[in-house]
């Protein structure tokens, strides 16, 4: 993703923008550095724009990137922990249920009270189920897995 063109365009002059992440979340600035006697657009260079930042355009597409972004982020975490996974689709149901269950949790301790009631934990544990739902297509799309005996 470094460096790269997005479909997202300057709120400032149209341009397309462009994404780098630095780990830290992607941040978006314009690719319009100017020309011949043209001055280039500054959006993003002078401060940090990151994508949240830029949501504040109102931008559904824009909020659907960071998302995705956050979900593949999780499936590299998983991968890099786990190696690639070949369940069942049993198998998958539990693992994608108890995922659930984390976030049912997250969304009680929010409601009524909790050591684990952040927004900050309660979209984390909603990136994992999604994360796991992503491993099962990816599985099934592989057609490795094989049912269990047990």
């Amino acid at each position: 993703m470094p460096g790269e063109f997005s479909k997202y365009h300057c709120p400032k002059c149209g341009s397309l923008l462009l994404i780098q992440d630095l780990g830290e979340g992607p941040i978006v600035w314009c690719s319009n550095v100017g020309g011949e006697n043209q001055p280039g657009c500054r959006y993003g260079l002078s401060q940090t724009i990151t994508l949240q930042r830029y949501l504040a355009t109102d931008n559904a597409e824009a909020l659907q990137m960071i998302v995705m972004g956050d979900i593949l982020r999780e499936r590299n975490r998983q991968d890099k922990k786990w190696g690639e996974q070949n369940h069942d689709p049993v198998m998958y149901l539990a693992i994608l249920v108890e995922e659930v269950g984390e976030f049912a949790q997250a969304a009680l301790h929010n409601k009524f009270g909790g050591s684990q009631g952040s927004l900050e934990h309660l979209r984390e544990e909603a990136i994992q189920v999604a994360a796991v739902a992503m491993a099962i297509v990816e599985c099934l799309d592989r057609e490795k897995w094989r049912w269990s005996n047990a």
